[in-house]
């Protein structure tokens, strides 16, 4: 019997005066405690060290089965996390100059065409969202 996987996606504001790792901290935090992780402490408090690889990504040195990925646009920071290798993509979708609502809705289905799961794809098909 394969073991349940869990994964966990968490949304900030970019303006919350939060960094990038103060959040990746809350995040790892989050995600320790719902699995029942030890976490490592220093006066009582827990430590999530953040580095990075040499491409960027970032990383627990003290909790290598919790993987992270990140992105953001617009005004939002989105950040999967998982036991295994994860990914996560953000993209406000934006109209171009002098592009109209329909226009920028017809864009957007088709590349949720190209890169999205189907089901994914269909539920844009549903609105607009220009």
């Amino acid at each position: 019997m394969a073991s349940k996987k869990t994964v966990i996606i968490y949304v900030f504001e970019l303006d919350d005066g939060k960094t990038t790792d103060e959040r990746l901290a809350v995040v790892a935090k989050r995600y320790c405690r719902v699995n029942n992780l030890q976490m490592e402490c220093e006066s009582g408090k827990a430590v999530f060290r953040v580095e990075r690889t040499e491409r960027g990504k970032p990383y627990f040195p003290e909790y290598p089965e919790v993987k992270v990925s990140v992105s953001h646009s617009g005004k939002y920071w989105v950040c999967a996390c998982s036991d295994e290798e994860v990914g996560i993509d953000l993209q406000e979708h934006v109209r171009m100059q002098g592009e109209s609502v329909e226009e920028a809705t017809v864009r957007f289905r088709r590349m949720a065409h190209r890169f999205f799961h189907p089901v994914e794809a269909t539920f844009v098909d549903g609105d607009s969202y220009a």
